[in-house]
């Protein structure tokens, strides 16, 4: 039996960066949306974060209520 692949990710970033590469370069599964999830919160972390393609970046120690919220938004 074949897997089917995931439709949602959350990943720590920097720790998975090359797991969301290969997500992006799989037709595949190239629109499933991941969030990162880091204690680096600096500006041009951010940046690079939305730059590798991470659908939106959350900050340790996570915020529930806005955790909760991206998920609602994600999983529709």
């Amino acid at each position: 039996m074949e897997r089917s692949p995931p439709q949602k990710s959350i990943q720590s970033y920097g720790h998975n960066t090359p797991g969301l590469r290969a997500l992006k370069e799989n037709p595949v599964t190239a629109g499933i949306p991941v969030i990162a999830v880091t204690v680096a919160a600096q500006p041009e972390e951010i940046r690079t974060a939305e730059k590798s393609g991470f659908a939106a970046f959350l900050k340790k120690p996570l915020e529930i209520p806005l955790l909760m919220e991206l998920l609602d938004q994600f999983l529709g």
